[in-house]
């Protein structure tokens, strides 16, 4: 028993040391959320067979951004007590799925890499990002901007990060070895889009049509 937990003890510590971790922030400091950060490099690959989820709860996508692989599939289910129909005009992936409640019978698949942007021909205020991938490893930061990685970092090349609302409308982009930094800071440049007001109910506690 003993000898066991030693085992667990160092499993952990192993796994732990090889984590490290990149916080993305705006240029006011704060949690930079909606951020993907993508790295590259030699032998680090990854792959994801799973039918991904984009929701509509609150007349919204949720989440607000989705980061998949090249080929993988999404789901679009619909949460809301109303019907959406939702579409996209982009090259990357551009469909239509006509009004609808409930879940759809057959998720969308997603061929090319790029960035996919969400409407709702009902809705106009819901707006939703997809974006493919076909190589390397990525994240959505958390709440706290943050995104752990378990790849020996010596093998990353390239680390790129990716908003809806970067100023300058590119790719923050970084290369060379990050070994030795546990913790990477990398700050962008944001366009806060102006805040929505909250949607009206009516006295039944649903949201008006």
């Amino acid at each position: 028993m003993y000898s066991r937990c030693i085992l667990l003890i160092l499993l952990f510590l192993s796994t732990s040391a090889s984590a490290w971790t990149v916080t993305v922030l705006d240029q006011d400091g704060q949690p930079a959320q909606d951020a993907i950060v993508h790295i590259s490099g030699e032998g680090i690959r990854s792959s994801n067979t799973e039918i991904a989820i984009m929701d509509q709860i609150n007349r919204q996508y949720n989440p607000h951004v989705l980061a998949i692989h090249k080929h993988q599939k999404v789901s679009f289910p619909n949460s809301d007590n109303v019907r959406h129909h939702v579409y996209s005009f982009s090259k990357t992936k551009p469909f239509e799925m006509k009004l609808y409640a409930g879940t759809p019978n057959a998720p969308v698949t997603f061929e090319n890499e790029g960035v996919v942007v969400l409407g709702c021909n009902i809705h106009d205020a819901m707006l939703g990002y997809i974006v493919v991938y076909g190589d390397g490893r990525f994240g959505v930061v958390d709440d706290a901007g943050k995104v752990v990685f378990s790849n020996p970092k010596e093998s990353v090349t390239t680390l790129n990060v990716w908003h809806p609302h970067l100023a300058d409308k590119t790719k923050t982009h970084y290369s060379g070895h990050l070994s030795g930094e546990d913790n990477i800071s990398v700050t962008i440049n944001i366009d806060h889009p102006p805040k929505k007001k909250p949607s009206k109910k009516n006295k039944f506690g649903r949201f008006y049509k």
